[in-house]
């Protein structure tokens, strides 16, 4: 299947449809630079520090997803190594890997609500994993319009038809 073709339309026409997901999206032109190290995300002025180097070199931070264990900055593909070189010149002794994620998609579903109705990001899970897909990270409530999820890139052809499907194609009825 060919995702270069359109599989939604966004235009000022009026229709309105049932559900929240208005509708699916990606971009293949972001990456991630992942910090990682026991404790790293819970640790005073690490991200500070590598925000502020990362701005003082001219690389925009598009997000940035932290676990205990791990501080993940979405930036723009071509940033990448310009931005590995940046922070590993910092001193950060919490980090003990540092790590350049280049094959990824990011796939967008958007619509209004989407933060405000139960089982949306569910279905999304459920669409993608039945077709095999591994959601590698997401996003969700940072905009109430929009949630995100990374996958392989070799994988987004197949997400965004798995979520396609899942809220703009009507379902099989099972006898």
């Amino acid at each position: 299947m060919d995702v270069e073709k359109p599989l939604s339309i966004v235009n000022s026409d009026q229709t309105i449809r049932e559900g929240v997901v208005k509708s699916v999206t990606y971009s293949d032109d972001f990456g991630v630079l992942k910090l990682k190290g026991p404790g790293v995300g819970l640790k005073p002025g690490i991200l500070a520090r590598v925000t502020t180097a990362l701005h003082l070199a001219g690389i925009n931070i598009s997000s940035v997803i932290t676990s205990q264990i791990s501080i993940n900055i979405l930036l723009a593909k071509k940033d990448l190594r310009n931005a590995y070189a940046v922070v590993s010149a910092e001193e950060l002794p919490a980090v003990s890997e540092l790590l350049v994620i280049e094959k990824i998609s990011v796939i967008a579903a958007v619509g209004d609500g989407l933060i405000d109705n139960y089982g949306i990001a569910a279905r999304i899970f459920s669409s993608m994993a039945s077709k095999g897909i591994n959601v590698v990270m997401s996003c969700s409530g940072a905009s109430p319009v929009v949630s995100y999820f990374l996958v392989n890139c070799d994988d987004r052809s197949k997400a965004v038809r798995a979520v396609h499907q899942e809220f703009f194609e009507p379902k099989s009825i099972q006898v």
